[in-house]
C-alpha cells in the first residue's frame, strides 16, 4: 500500500471515490441544483457581459477571444461554467457558487445534461 493510500484510509472512515469520472460540480440553474461531471467542465469564470441573440432565448458572451452561447439568466449569475458541447462549448449561468462534489455523495441532484437535451 502506498503512503497516500495509507493516509486516506487512516483519516477517512470511508475513503472518497478515487475515480475522476465520479467528481463534478454542483451549481444552481433556473432555481434548481444541477450536477455537471468534472470531465465536461472546461472553465469556471466570473459573470460576463452577455448580448442577446435575436430570435433565441440564449445570449452570447466573449471569453478569451471567442464567442460562446450563454444558457440561463445572466442577470442572476454568480459565475459562468463553460461546458464542453457539440458542436462547440457553451456557458451555463450558475446562480450559486459552484462547489466540487463526489457524484456518490449527491445522487439525488439531477445531471444538467439529462435535463437539457444532452450535448
Amino acid at each position: 500500500m502506498t503512503a497516500a493510500a495509507d493516509a486516506i484510509l487512516r483519516y477517512f472512515r470511508e475513503p472518497p471515490p478515487r475515480a475522476p469520472e465520479d467528481l463534478g460540480i454542483v451549481f444552481t440553474a433556473h432555481g434548481v441544483e444541477r450536477f455537471a461531471p468534472a470531465g465536461e467542465i472546461v472553465e469556471i469564470t466570473p459573470p460576463l457581459a452577455v448580448s442577446p441573440i435575436p430570435g433565441s432565448p440564449h445570449g452570447l458572451a466573449f471569453w478569451r477571444g471567442k464567442a460562446y452561447e450563454v444558457r440561463g439568466e445572466s442577470s442572476r449569475a454568480e459565475s459562468f461554467l463553460l461546458l464542453s458541447g457539440s458542436p462547440s462549448p457553451f456557458f451555463v449561468v450558475s446562480e450559486s457558487r459552484p462547489r466540487a462534489v463526489s457524484r456518490a455523495a449527491a445522487p439525488q441532484i439531477p445531471d444538467f445534461r439529462e435535463d437539457h437535451g444532452g450535448r
